[in-house]
């Protein structure tokens, strides 16, 4: 099955949630937000790195 988002994929949404939250404050709606984009991408790419994408995302304390 070929994966349907990339690397530059991933960086651009975790960029783009670290944006939303500069303070690292990490509201309730963004803790799952996050984690559905990380369930969602576990799901396309078995190459897909989770500690990677959550601290690209200034996310790394998030618990799946």
């Amino acid at each position: 099955m070929a994966s349907k988002f990339s690397k530059k994929h991933y960086e651009a949404i975790a960029d783009a949630v670290k944006q939303y939250d500069p303070m690292g404050e990490m509201n309730y709606t963004l803790r799952d937000v996050v984690r559905e984009f990380d369930r969602m991408f576990r799901a396309d790419n078995p190459k897909y790195d989770s500690d990677k994408f959550l601290r690209r995302c200034g996310c790394q304390d998030i618990e799946l």
